[in-house]
């Protein structure tokens, strides 16, 4: 059994891609997508004092990835639709696929 899932139903939005591969966040400290502090330096911060954000699932608890070009894909919707996008999320996605802006959106 591998480590990870296959995911039929969405296709990478950099290159299109489909399937793309995905699993539970392997950050060690990582609990749904969030960090406590107090995992990480005990001696400064009480559990619960204060979250963070994983930089590995960007708080969705899952990692997801393009195994044909790479891209993580984590906190990102898969199959993002185009046309049900508005200009700024779609600098928002360019910037986070590393994508050129493309004037026909």
């Amino acid at each position: 059994m591998s480590d990870y899932e296959i995911d039929y139903e969405d296709s990478c939005p950099k290159c299109g891609h489909s399937p793309l591969h995905y699993r539970d966040c392997l950050e060690t400290h990582c609990n749904d997508g969030y960090i406590d502090a107090s995992d990480e330096d005990p001696i400064n911060y009480a559990p619960g004092e204060l979250e963070s954000r994983c930089h590995e699932c960007e708080g969705t608890g899952t990692e997801v990835w393009c195994p044909h070009c790479g891209a993580n894909l984590s906190g990102i919707p898969a199959a993002v639709d185009e046309d049900d996008l508005d200009e700024d999320d779609l600098s928002e996605y360019q910037g986070e696929l590393d994508m050129p802006p493309d004037e026909d959106y």
